[in-house]
């Protein structure tokens, strides 16, 4: 009686499912995290000029890719946040805190604006603008510089659009000993 050996298969190898976890792991941080280097002196003095800053380009929502569209927003900018978003010029990329976020009330008089007890200056086109409004309207933030005499914000260009906006800065590394020598 013949025989035959049994066929050997081929051996599994982790090889292709390495290669897969490394691609899934280089796309995660290109379309969840944005390192954004800061150019400017808004943000001073707890956001120094720069300095690198990362966003969370998934905070509000997963974008269609390079779209302003939302595939699915599951959040709107809140009050205090820094936000990353596009300049209403569309050429550079604006880093600020949204001072006023979706439906929070604000009171226009003149040129001022009042929010949460806190009075500013406003262009007198932007007064006229948000004068419409008692509250702000959904899918729209107000935005302000932490350093308000340098700052071009919302004062100065009026609401940011969710559209806009590209994420939440969600870390800001600290200055290494050599760093803070040399300032």
């Amino acid at each position: 009686m013949i025989t035959r050996a049994a066929k050997k298969g081929p051996t599994w190898t982790p090889l292709p499912a390495i290669l897969v976890a490394v691609v899934m792991a280089i796309l995660f941080s290109v379309f969840m995290f944005e390192p954004i280097s800061v150019d400017g002196a808004s943000m001073e003095p707890g956001i120094a000029r720069g300095r690198t800053v990362i966003v969370l380009r998934v905070a509000y929502g997963l974008r269609l890719p390079f779209s302003k569209r939302y595939l699915i927003q599951w959040k709107s900018p809140e009050r205090d946040a820094i936000i990353v978003f596009r300049a209403p010029d569309g050429k550079q990329w604006l880093m600020k805190r949204v001072a006023v976020a979706v439906d929070e009330s604000i009171q226009i008089h003149g040129d001022k604006m009042t929010v949460n007890n806190n009075s500013f200056l406003l262009e007198p086109s932007i007064a006229r603008e948000l004068s419409r409004y008692e509250r702000i309207p959904t899918g729209f933030v107000f935005v302000l510089g932490d350093n308000l005499p340098v700052s071009r914000d919302s004062r100065h260009f009026g609401l940011v659009p969710h559209s806009s906006v590209l994420g939440r800065v969600i870390l800001v590394p600290q200055a290494g000993l050599h760093e803070r020598d040399n300032q």
